[in-house]
């Protein structure tokens, strides 16, 4: 008589596979925070790039004179919040 699901050496291997699918679901959370991380790394880098980008376009509209001192300061001051 067969003992199913009782004792050592049943269908489930002596919990090999269980740790073998513990250390997979580790792996895959694993994966999947790195992606996050790197994606919220690639929008801060983009927000930040563009960020600089508009300030050296209004740093180059006060060098030509296209804007007054007072108006770099303050849209600069927009910009830096």
């Amino acid at each position: 008589m067969m003992k199913f699901g009782y004792g050592y050496g049943n269908e489930f291997g002596n919990g090999t596979i269980w740790s073998i699918a513990i250390i997979a679901l580790i792996l895959i959370a694993l994966v999947v925070y790195a992606f996050v991380k790197q994606s919220e790394n690639n929008y801060k880098n983009t927000t930040k790039s563009g960020k600089d980008d508009a300030i050296n376009i209004l740093y180059k509209r006060l060098a030509n004179g296209d804007i007054t001192e007072e108006e770099y300061k303050k849209r600069k001051k927009i910009l830096d919040e």
